[in-house]
């Protein structure tokens, strides 16, 4: 990300070429499908100020990686698919599994809103579910999205902004106390970052 812009200005290359020295060859090699998949099953897509609804994933991606230095392949992949399944035909929960595992399928999964699902019981599930990535990776795709509030109407701003204040907050203590001693101090900051845009 630039100084000035809440996205990525890199390409593929150059954001597989910074991960490298983070990660195991098999976990780059998770990370670059992840990234692949993500990139194709939003092709088409835009966001509310015309960028490929791509950069949004992949940005959210980069705040755990490069802000935060949360090395864990699991969390980057879940970051870069977790808009794949509300958003696009081409990957369900059992295709994730069968690609990255079970903890980045569920992860998703979670992350996904199911029609007819309310929104208390969408955000009562990362309270519920026991996975420190799935909060963490949900804290970190809102603060891309409070940092992309100028894109939108003033009244989605406002409703992002009081749903942040209801529903997001909350989950901090969660977030907390799930995720392992070594990425502690990164989540404190993430949340931190948010309660900053709000």
């Amino acid at each position: 990300m630039t100084k000035n812009s809440p996205y990525l200005e890199i390409n593929r290359d150059e954001f597989m070429a910074q991960m490298q020295p983070y990660f195991s060859d098999y976990e780059m090699e998770q990370i670059e499908a992840a990234y692949f998949f993500s990139k194709y099953a939003h092709r088409g897509q835009n966001r509310a100020d015309g960028r490929r609804y791509f950069e949004h994933p992949r940005a959210v991606a980069w705040i755990l990686f490069s802000e935060l230095h949360m090395y864990d392949w699991k969390l980057i992949c879940t970051a870069l698919l977790h808009d794949i399944i509300e958003d696009s035909f081409i990957m369900r929960v059992k295709r994730l599994e069968l690609n990255f595992g079970y903890d980045v399928a569920m992860d998703v999964k979670y992350m996904s809103k199911e029609k007819g699902l309310s929104d208390d019981d969408y955000w009562l599930r990362f309270a519920t579910v026991n996975s420190w990535r799935a909060v963490t990776c949900k804290l970190a795709d809102r603060l891309h999205n409070l940092r992309t509030l100028d894109d939108v109407t003033p009244e989605k701003r406002k409703r992002k902004i009081q749903e942040t204040k209801d529903k997001v907050l909350p989950l901090f203590d969660t977030a907390q106390s799930l995720t392992p001693k070594r990425y502690q101090e990164s989540v404190g900051r993430l949340c931190d970052m948010i309660e900053k845009l709000i």
